[in-house]
């Protein structure tokens, strides 16, 4: 069944569900059905159907759709990703899951923690290779991969920057190209180059004072103030927390922020581009709008790029 809604998680301005502790193969149990009707007499347009589920007997309508579109259903995707894991040795049930899932269950995103071997990058909290998998039936979002590395600390998740994700749309040309379960098992057989790349950020060394100059002027510009701020607190304390309104020309690094969560495996004061990005990570990671945790989390590579580093 579908998880309880949570009132603060919303994506694209419906309420939102977030269910963790789940496995590949149990995920399959919270996702619904869909059907495609024909939309009355339009000739050019069909409906999609959620079918009754879980508590909720109602059948209800979820989008119009061209006669062109491709529908793939959720549990679909999922079996594509069993299978490709599958290739690899890797069962359902050892692979854990979180789902994110819209309020009617048109839109689900899945974090599939894919490879069974943690990889230490020098700072003893360990990383998995993981899958970031998309999927709508009411064309609101393409079916999509993102290859990423998940930190089990803090639960943080570092996208892979090079040809790491596979994009759909929903069209019988596209469906026909790349399996997902296939691109999953080939950047599984690729882990270990992938990783060289996360070894390489723990050599670039950095300070707070080049971290205080980058919130201000990088962070502060592609997020708000009041995320670069935190940003900051968490490099130099360890802490995350409420930011205090000050005087206007504050810059972001000098704004109070109160110090309520420990935030696991922070290693601050931070010296490394990575541990920096671990930071932009958690920040982005607890966003209440869903396509805000998506987008914030894609740009990290890109503010990573300017912060001020030695090697």
């Amino acid at each position: 069944m579908i998880g309880e809604l949570n009132e603060e998680l919303v994506w694209m301005g419906q309420p939102a569900s977030h269910v963790s502790d789940l496995t590949l193969e149990s995920v399959l149990g919270h996702l619904p059905i869909f059907e495609r009707h024909d939309f009355g007499e339009n000739e050019y347009l069909d409906v999609i159907l959620r079918l009754p589920f879980g508590g909720d007997s109602r059948t209800i309508p979820v989008g119009s759709v061209s006669k062109r579109y491709f529908l793939i259903q959720h549990r679909e995707l999922v079996q594509r990703i069993i299978s490709g894991l599958e290739g690899v040795a890797i069962k359902a049930v050892d692979v854990p899951v979180e789902l994110w899932i819209s309020e009617y269950g048109e839109r689900i995103r899945l974090q599939c923690r894919c490879s069974q071997r943690p990889l230490d990058p020098g700072d003893e909290f360990p990383l998995f290779l993981s899958a970031d998998c998309f999927n709508s039936v009411d064309k609101t979002c393409a079916l999509e991969v993102r290859m990423f590395w998940l930190r089990v600390a803090c639960m943080n998740g570092l996208m892979i920057k090079e040809k790491a994700s596979l994009r759909k749309i929903h069209d019988m040309v596209w469906m026909k190209r790349q399996d997902t379960g296939q691109f999953i098992r080939e950047h599984l057989e690729r882990s270990d180059a992938h990783f060289r790349i996360v070894q390489e950020s723990m050599k670039k060394r950095t300070n707070l004072t080049r971290i205080g100059i980058w919130v201000d002027k990088v962070v502060a510009e592609h997020w708000t103030k009041e995320a670069a701020a935190r940003v900051y607190h968490i490099c130099s304390t360890g802490f995350d927390g409420a930011v205090a309104p000050a005087k206007k020309g504050t810059l972001p690094h000098e704004h109070e922020v109160s110090s309520d969560k420990l935030v696991p495996g922070a290693c601050a004061p931070v010296r490394t581009a990575y541990h920096a990005a671990q930071a932009l990570s958690w920040v982005a990671s607890g966003r209440s709008v869903v396509e805000d945790q998506i987008g914030w989390t894609r740009k990290i590579h890109q503010l990573i790029e300017k912060l001020d580093c030695t090697t």
